[in-house]
């Protein structure tokens, strides 16, 4: 590779150093000092073109383009756990390390609820999956308030993994809980949250009370789906 050599010009500011092509002999007629005077050698104006050469930036429209390119999302399938019993101890997992662990349950006791998922009867339990990952989970069940056995069914074990949060997968769950429970012919619904009241409330349920669960304070939310069938 050819490299700059500063070479000091006798006689010339310091400022006007001139540059070599080191490699080259001081005799050879394509060697040259770059000075203030000028050059008639090829390679002098061969390099002195090449040395000043700026590389492009890339323009507006090109550099807005290139902002704009994203990362095509997979679509968001959801089936129900019935048909991927592979994904049992996956969804025992989620629920015990959200919720089980903080109650004194059990892995075992956790794992067996899911084992037992149906869609034709209660408990039902829903998979979401990205690219053939799974993403998240929600499940309709008679119980799960004990505070207000009066009530039912309960929308629970709603739960998003962390890589895959914000993408809207919450809210399509919750939709598709709503029509399998009408499928089943329920036309209500209810729930407990400790810190996800804003999401209901956007999907249209609505603040029944405040209680305590073993996790903290809650809201308890009520859904009236005849209205959502009937809009």
């Amino acid at each position: 590779m050819v490299r700059l050599q500063a070479q000091a010009v006798a006689g010339e500011p310091k400022a006007q150093n001139a540059f070599a092509l080191e490699g080259f002999a001081a005799e050879d007629p394509f060697c040259v000092a770059a000075t203030n005077q000028p050059q008639t050698c090829p390679a002098a104006r061969l390099f002195k073109k090449s040395f000043n050469l700026k590389h492009p930036t890339p323009g507006k429209k090109e550099k807005t383009m290139a902002e704009k390119q994203t990362h095509v999302q997979a679509p968001i399938v959801i089936e129900y756990l019935e048909n991927c019993r592979d994904l049992v101890p996956v969804c025992a997992s989620w629920s015990f390390g959200q919720w089980g662990c903080q109650a004194n349950g059990s892995f075992e006791l956790t794992q067996r609820e899911f084992q037992a998922s149906s869609r034709r009867s209660l408990p039902l339990t829903l998979v979401a999956s990205e690219d053939r990952r799974p993403t998240g989970m929600i499940s309709l069940s008679n119980c799960d308030f004990k505070g207000r056995p009066d009530l039912s069914p309960w929308l629970k074990s709603l739960y998003v993994h962390p890589f895959h949060r914000n993408k809207g997968t919450a809210s399509l769950l919750v939709k598709r809980l709503e029509h399998e429970a009408l499928r089943l012919g329920y036309e209500r619904l209810y729930l407990t949250t400790e810190s996800a009241k804003l999401l209901y409330t956007k999907n249209g349920w609505s603040e029944m009370d405040h209680v305590q669960t073993p996790y903290g304070d809650a809201t308890l939310m009520t859904k009236i789906l005849l209205r959502a069938r009937m809009a």
